[in-house]
């Protein structure tokens, strides 16, 4: 992940992102099933003002089909695109 955070008339402003890379994963010792290498790519806009602060994060942003789970020839999907936004006090 990387983050930016803006200075001037955007103080307050922060952007971030990132990507996760997971090659090929062989399902068995005679390497002949393997579930596919896949990147998924993040990313986060907020801003914070006083004691408050309001996020948009996203995550798989493209929707890639992965796998989470790997157990013997058994997977489980990963999560698709999904979008969380916050709203946080500082007391």
């Amino acid at each position: 992940w990387t983050t930016y955070n803006f200075l001037g008339g955007l103080a307050g402003l922060e952007v971030g992102g990132g990507l996760t890379y997971q090659g090929k994963v062989w399902l068995n010792a005679g390497n002949t099933s393997a579930v596919p290498s896949y990147t998924t790519v993040d990313g986060y806009v907020s801003y914070g003002w006083d004691r408050f602060r309001i996020s948009l994060n996203g995550y798989n942003l493209s929707d890639e089909l992965y796998f989470s789970q790997i157990h013997g020839n058994r997977v489980t999907p990963g999560q698709g695109r999904s979008v969380v936004a916050t709203f946080n006090v500082v007391y």
